[in-house]
């Protein structure tokens, strides 16, 4: 088993990260398993590189899927990836600033992630096709009208998904408006008025 990082925890623990087997604790006698949400994603993805965010957040950098941010019960915090700000998914080392901002060393280049802005970008690499005309929440679900149609956000399923955005078949022309009106979403489209 190679350990590719080691963390120190409360009351001389020290977490341990392996490339393809994923999290461990060793207390200076035994070593044992840490189970996270995380797992699945660590060991498809190789764990390379980890730091401590404060007492309770700690951020693993990896060789193939970006980088993941899991407390110190193993729950998956938020997914750092080139779908919302990385340039690529190669992290091969990780630093914190003053600030509490996470400075990514990559295959090409650095580049600072801002944690506690929480901005989340959505484009093509979501799911979000063309040029966005308008916007609205309904029924508990963000709605996107786009020249090439409209769209509904599908939350997150970490570890295995970002939020997506999905396509609603039935109008497949540009949408121009979206309007709340009483109970009822009013979609304003080149297919005529929904």
């Amino acid at each position: 088993m190679r350990i590719y990082n080691a963390l120190p925890l409360k009351n001389k623990v020290v977490q341990l990260a392996t490339q393809y087997n994923g999290l461990f604790h060793y207390d200076g006698k035994n070593v044992s398993r840490f189970s996270t949400q995380a797992d699945k994603f660590f060991n498809a993805n190789q764990i390379y590189c980890g730091i401590s965010l404060n007492d309770s957040l700690y951020i693993y950098g990896t060789r193939l899927g970006g980088a993941m941010v899991v407390d110190r019960n193993g729950r998956i915090s938020y997914m750092i990836d080139n779908r919302n700000g990385l340039p690529t998914n190669i992290a091969l080392g990780l630093t914190l600033d003053r600030e509490g901002n996470v400075w990514f060393s990559l295959d090409n280049g650095i580049i600072k992630f801002e944690m506690n802005n929480k901005v989340s970008l959505y484009d093509i690499r979501n799911g979000l096709e063309g040029t966005i005309n308008s916007f609205c929440r309904y029924n508990n679900k963000l709605f996107v009208a786009t020249n090439s149609g409209l769209y509904f956000l599908k939350p997150s399923s970490y570890p295995d998904k970002h939020a997506t955005f999905e396509k609603v078949t039935a109008i497949n022309r540009s949408c121009w408006t979206l309007l709340k009106v009483d109970n009822r979403m009013l979609i304003s489209s080149n297919q005529g008025l929904f």
